[in-house]
């Protein structure tokens, strides 16, 4: 039971991560955007693992203390979030960029 929700964990993880940029990105059915982003998630596993680990780490290091919070919280405050989403947003752009030159 336990691996199955770690799972089911992932494959929601791994939505969240591409989801939102997928949708800015494309237009299709809510059906055909979750197998879209599934094969996505598989064919570029390596990207997909590192933005697992990297919010991963990131929200587990925010709540491992009450210490960790607050400096979690400082950091975020000035200049966090955006380091964090312009990592993501290279990442992402790397394999969108990859799976158009594909395409086309």
């Amino acid at each position: 039971m336990r691996t199955a929700a770690f799972i089911g964990t992932l494959i929601l993880a791994l939505l969240i991560v591409y989801g939102f940029s997928y949708i800015g990105r494309y237009k299709n059915s809510l059906k055909k955007t979750v197998y879209n982003l599934l094969l996505i998630s598989i064919q570029n596993w390596f990207q997909s693992l590192f933005l697992l680990i990297f919010n991963g780490l990131i929200i587990y290091f925010s709540f491992t203390s009450p210490y960790a919070l607050l400096t979690m919280i400082y950091f975020l405050t000035f200049g966090g979030f955006s380091v964090i989403n312009l990592v993501n947003s290279i990442m992402i752009k790397q394999v969108f960029d990859r799976i158009e030159r594909v395409t086309h």
